[in-house]
């Protein structure tokens, strides 16, 4: 199945910011252990395996990676949407001058 981009309502900024403020504040990077991949922040862990099994330490995080997945494809579409939308209006102004 293809994923259909669009570009993100005000309802899913909202969403997101909301998400972002209730998540583990950064920054957060990979850090790898026992051959998987593990998140952690600053002060330690943010996913715990146990058993084969990963479960997030707060589910404030899990929620915001979830959403990363839809997010962060509509955002880049949207940038480049807005670059090329500057750079009509800068051809256009060009020609103006």
């Amino acid at each position: 199945m293809t994923e259909q981009i669009q570009p993100p309502s005000d309802a899913d900024l909202k969403r997101w910011e909301e998400l972002a403020a209730a998540a583990t504040p950064g920054p957060w990077k990979t850090t790898e252990a026992y051959g998987h991949l593990g998140v952690d922040d600053a002060e330690g862990q943010l996913f715990i395996e146990s058993y084969g099994i990963t479960y997030a330490v707060r589910d404030e995080d899990a929620r915001l990676i979830a959403e990363a997945r839809t997010a962060i494809p509509a955002m880049l579409l949207t940038i480049a949407m807005e670059r090329q939308h500057i750079a009509e209006l800068e051809a256009e102004l060009a020609a103006l001058r």
